[in-house]
């Protein structure tokens, strides 16, 4: 490396080659020169406090996307979750009327055998009824018979 090629910092050059100068000498650059060869004059300090600023405001605004972008997953997620919600809650519902439409089934099949079984009950009665009387007119009429033939009498009982 050629110590020419080093422009304005071969001030700091030392017999080792190496750089120690903390002191700037006639060679550096000043802020004329500075203007004279970018073709633009230095920036202020109220210039960078207000790109400072913009940095801020910047980061700022970052950060707060960031944070929008987070709630966004999280509201995508609980729409997600509500959804699956909303789709079991409309099962259990469309469950529920069939059950509801089972039981009213049911219910008036019960009724129905119910009203069959108080008619079968009221039938079976009046057939009781009807085979006691039946039964006790067949007493009667074999107690006549044997009132009326003495000689069968005693090979019946």
């Amino acid at each position: 490396m050629n110590m020419a090629s080093l422009g304005p910092y071969s001030a700091y050059q030392t017999p080792m080659g190496a750089f120690y100068s903390p002191v700037p000498t006639p060679t550096q650059p000043q802020s004329g020169s500075f203007q004279h060869a970018t073709g633009q004059s230095p920036p202020l300090p109220q210039s960078q406090d207000s790109f400072g600023q913009i940095l801020n405001r910047l980061n700022s605004l970052d950060k707060r996307l960031e944070k929008l972008d987070s709630i966004e997953k999280q509201l995508t997620n609980m729409n997600s979750k509500i959804s699956n919600i909303d789709l079991r809650v409309s099962s259990l519902e469309s469950s529920s009327k069939d059950i509801s439409s089972r039981l009213t089934e049911l219910e008036a099949t019960r009724a129905f055998d119910t009203s069959v079984s108080d008619e079968i009950s009221r039938k079976q009665a009046e057939i009781d009824k009807t085979f006691k009387s039946e039964r006790d007119r067949l007493s009667k009429l074999k107690k006549s018979w044997l009132l009326l033939i003495p000689s069968r009498r005693k090979s019946l009982i």
